[in-house]
């Protein structure tokens, strides 16, 4: 295995992990405006 090879794997990874967070992230704020709504009445 080359090492080009495995800064690539190891960009992919950290790529989908990054992406992973933000979906993470996105549904967190989307989803809590209307709970936070009745979360704090």
């Amino acid at each position: 295995m080359k090492l080009a090879d495995m800064f690539a794997r190891k960009g992919q990874v950290e790529k989908s992990l990054y992406w992973y967070e933000i979906t993470e992230a996105l549904q967190f704020i989307m989803m809590p405006k209307e709970l936070a709504g009745e979360t704090i009445h």
